[in-house]
């Protein structure tokens, strides 16, 4: 082949790899899109593509330096690069829907706690200007003993409140990205769907690396080191191990921590298919996005009437120890009325 075709298809290849990096810095995440912008320029200007990663690997944020380093193993590394982006964007995309089911209830009942703190505390501090003994009326003690019962239950409930919430801020900023997952994974009602959301996000990079012609074990090892750094890392490490070892794909999966009962019958599914590998992957995948979406649907009918529960009762005996607490003072207004 003539030496201007062969430079005039090789500019176009690095011209359609510029783009699909382009494509990728799109949807990625925020500290990830620079250095895919940079990527793709560097290719722009006429530099080879594994020259420009080794260039600009080091600069990146630790996992999508894992994440480029591995995509040169495949016959092409920019459609991984791009795949691989695009299910980190579903995951995200997937965890927003779920914060966003569980954060109006947590919202409303941090409202509810301010309320009834604020009420409480303008409750007592007008408890002790009531003088009932020197009205003759009996029971002034009693009204403030339990004004300061509710008052001191809210100050508990608030103070245990935002104590969660810094604990949650603390794991999310200052522990390692596998933390904040870890903790939420084991929360009643909302750590299932978070598990398996990031069970799905693991399959679906097995799936990009086998379509790329990627043997099934090596998959496995070259998609935990793309991982490394992340919130998946210690997972696709110890699933890996476990396949090196000899242990088939459905059983070392369901070994893992974010697997359960629910999915279980999903995962064995790629032991049964034999060598389909990739299509067991496909309808594994499916199966963990139906049971997800299905979840989370439970969730948004399930939440607000929890909310409703838990909100009603701070309010009604918040108000139930007023109105009792202040019975005496009623009944002598009435019988002076």
């Amino acid at each position: 082949m003539p030496e201007p075709i062969q430079a005039e298809i090789l500019h176009s290849t690095m011209a359609v790899d510029a783009l699909k990096l382009r494509l990728a810095a799109q949807l990625a995440p925020l500290r990830w899109k620079t250095s895919l912008a940079e990527l793709a320029k560097q290719l722009d200007a006429g530099r080879p593509l594994e020259e420009a990663i080794g260039q600009t690997q080091t600069t990146m944020p630790r996992e999508l330096g894992n994440l480029v380093g591995e995509a040169l193993s495949v016959p092409d590394p920019t459609r991984l690069i791009l795949d691989a982006v695009k299910i980190r964007a579903s995951a995200s995309t997937s965890r927003h829907e779920l914060v966003g089911i569980i954060a109006y209830p947590i919202v409303l009942l941090g409202i509810a706690l301010t309320v009834g703190l604020i009420f409480s505390l303008v409750l007592r501090n007008t408890s002790h200007l009531i003088a009932l003994e020197d009205l003759g009326l009996r029971g002034g003690q009693e009204m403030r003993a339990a004004i300061e019962d509710q008052h001191h239950a809210m100050v508990g409930l608030s103070i245990l409140f935002v104590w969660l919430l810094c604990v949650m801020a603390a794991i999310a900023l200052l522990g390692p990205p596998w933390a904040l997952s870890a903790v939420l994974g084991g929360v009643l009602l909302i750590g299932r769907p978070l598990r398996w959301i990031c069970l799905r996000e693991i399959l679906e990079r097995y799936q990009i690396f086998i379509a790329q012609g990627v043997s099934p074990v090596d998959t496995c090892e070259i998609a935990a080191r793309s991982l490394r750094h992340g919130s998946l890392a210690i997972v696709a490490s110890s699933v890996a191990e476990r396949i090196k070892s000899g242990m088939p794909w459905g059983r070392s999966l369901t070994a893992s921590a974010l697997c359960d009962g629910l999915c279980r019958p999903a995962l064995y599914l790629l032991d049964s298919r034999g060598h389909e590998i990739q299509v067991a992957l496909h309808e594994t995948i499916g199966l963990i996005g139906q049971l997800t979406q299905q979840h989370c649907r439970t969730l948004t009918a399930i939440l607000p009437a929890f909310l409703l529960l838990v909100v009603g009762t701070i309010i009604w005996s918040s108000l139930c120890t007023y109105v009792v607490s202040l019975l005496p003072l009623i009944s002598m207004l009435t019988s002076l009325a």
